[in-house]
Formats: structure tokens, C-alpha cells, sequence
């Protein structure tokens, strides 16, 4: 079985300090959470830019991103999984809306490796793909653009998954040149809200996991977002380790309940840290056999080579 990749979500959209003194703002607090997610055995950091004042999401600030990253590259060689604005807005430019990257996106110390692609609902239900012309129509023009964009910048799209039309849809791409295997995708899974599969529940995730097609190297990361304390987010991840998928844990999935209905973080887990979830990820692959990722193992993994 292959090592399992760790993904660490430190600081999503709705944790705030009076939450969770530990959830990091500040690019030198993201950079040092980041460096001790990476020696507890994280492979890939996902992170938000936020004002360091307001603690407010600044995704589309160059500098600000800049100024994390060679922070933490002087202590971790993860793979940097940056967020960004330009999943969720429309525009007719892809280019326009993430014009920021080309600040950084060449950068061979500084680009992201990997990024996050949210499959959009773009235009009526109908056919959006010719498997004989290899063709999309004007429909999803979006996410055809951004997955060219991202193919220019020689990053990794990682596509969210939670439904079977998302496992055709990444096949599309794959038929058509945009993406390459192995074909990486997260599950979503929700016990709160409107994010990915809810509830989370194990059935739900192995009836998900049938589809994965045969004869493609599928690489699969489990996500699942909602209240801390509940035993869903446990359970699916254990049996995602088990089955040889990869798993994220962090801050930023605790509160989680999506497009603005917040649950307050409360408890024992409001004053847990981000390098503490990953020690105990690890505890449980190791107390079933399978060994951790480093980074450079992650990248091979993901197929994108070495840093």
C-alpha cells in the first residue's frame, strides 16, 4: 500500500482566535504552524492569506502569500496549497481573476504545486462534452480555462469530489488533454451545512469510492468538514487510511458548516492544535501498518516530481 499523504488545513474562513488561540493569522504564524505540521508528518499545506490585523482572508494578495512562503521554505519543503477567490466568482477571465499568480506562480521557490479545483455547474443541465470532437461547449468554459491555466503554470489541479457526476467530469478533462494521471481528487464530506456529502458517514463514502474507474491511477484525500467533538470526521478518515486514500485534518475543517452557517468551535478540540491533529493521524496509520508521506514521497505520488 502507498504512504499516506497528509494534508493540513490551518486556518479556513471561520475559525477565529477567540475560537482557537492556535489557529495561525499572521504569515509568521502560518510559517511556524507550517513547519511543525511538516516535522509531525504533514506533506501538503493548505492555508488562507489573512490581513494580519483583522485576521479578515486576503486571498488574492501577492505579497502577502510571498511573504509566507519563503517563510516557511526556510524550514519546510511541503507542498504549498494556497487558497484563492477565483473558485467562487465569475468572471469571463481566468486569467484576469488569478493575475496576482504571475507574481509568484514561476517562481520555482514560491509556486504552489497543488491547488484545489471546485467543479462548477455552468449553464443548463445538458450535454457539456463531445467524447468524439473532445470538445466542451461554451457552457464550461470556466473550469476549461482555469485547468489550462493551471496546466501553463505546471500545477496540480486537485479536484473536489462529491458525486458521481464529478468522477465523469474528470475523465472528460482527462480525454481531452487538460489534466493527467494520476487523477487526484478530494472527497468532500459534511456533518454540518451544505459542503460535500452529508452526512459523513462511511457507507456514503465506500458507495462513493465504487465509481472509481478501473485501469486510471486515482490518488483520493478524504475532507470532512463540521463540529468538532463528532466521531464522523474519525471514522471516515480511519477507513480512507485503510483503503489506501490519503486523508486532511486541521483547524480550518473544525467549524465548518457552509455559505455562512457558522457553528461556534467549543470544548476540548476549540484549543487543539494543527501539529497535534497531525501526530494523531499519523498514530492511527501507524497503529494500522501504513507509513507517512514526506513531502518529496507526496510529490511522487501526486505525479509532480521533485521540488
Amino acid at each position: 500500500m502507498q504512504k499516506l499523504i497528509i494534508e493540513v488545513a490551518q486556518n479556513e474562513d471561520n475559525v477565529t482566535k477567540a475560537e482557537n488561540p492556535h489557529v495561525p493569522i499572521t504569515p509568521e504564524e502560518i510559517a511556524a504552524d507550517a513547519i511543525a505540521c511538516t516535522k509531525a508528518g504533514a506533506s501538503i499545506i493548505h492555508f488562507h492569506c489573512k490581513d494580519p490585523e483583522t485576521g479578515e482572508n486576503r486571498l488574492n494578495d501577492p505579497e502577502l502569500y510571498m511573504r509566507t512562503v519563503r517563510l516557511i521554505r526556510k524550514e519546510s519543503d511541503a507542498i504549498v496549497c494556497p487558497s484563492y477567490t477565483a473558485r467562487f466568482i465569475d468572471t469571463s477571465s481566468v486569467s484576469e481573476a488569478l493575475s496576482h499568480w504571475d507574481a509568484f506562480a514561476r517562481d520555482p521557490e514560491l509556486r504552489p504545486e497543488v491547488t484545489g479545483v471546485v467543479p462548477r455547474h455552468e449553464g443548463n443541465y445538458g450535454v457539456h462534452y463531445d467524447p468524439e470532437t473532445r470538445s466542451f461547449d461554451h457552457r464550461k468554459k470556466y473550469i476549461t480555462s482555469f485547468l489550462e491555466f493551471l496546466r501553463e503554470y505546471d500545477i496540480k489541479p486537485i479536484v473536489w469530489v462529491s458525486e458521481l457526476g464529478h468522477f465523469r467530469e474528470m475523465l472528460s478533462y482527462l480525454d481531452c488533454g487538460l489534466i493527467d494521471e494520476p487523477l487526484a481528487i478530494k472527497i468532500y464530506m459534511s456533518d454540518v451545512g451544505l459542503y460535500g456529502i452529508n452526512p459523513a458517514r462511511a457507507e456514503e463514502y465506500s458507495r462513493l469510492c465504487e465509481y472509481l474507474r478501473t485501469g486510471h491511477d486515482w490518488q483520493v484525500m478524504t475532507a470532512v468538514y463540521g463540529r468538532p467533538g463528532t466521531p464522523s470526521k474519525a471514522i471516515i478518515n480511519s477507513l480512507a487510511i485503510s483503503m489506501g486514500h490519503h486523508v486532511r485534518t486541521g483547524i480550518g475543517d473544525l467549524n465548518r458548516a457552509g455559505f455562512g452557517l457558522n457553528h461556534k468551535v467549543t470544548g476540548p478540540d476549540s484549543r487543539r492544535t494543527n501539529p497535534q491533529m497531525v501526530e494523531e493521524l499519523v498514530a492511527v496509520a501507524k497503529s494500522m501498518g501504513r507509513e507517512v508521506a514526506t513531502p518529496d514521497e507526496a510529490r511522487i505520488i501526486l505525479g509532480i516530481g521533485k521540488r
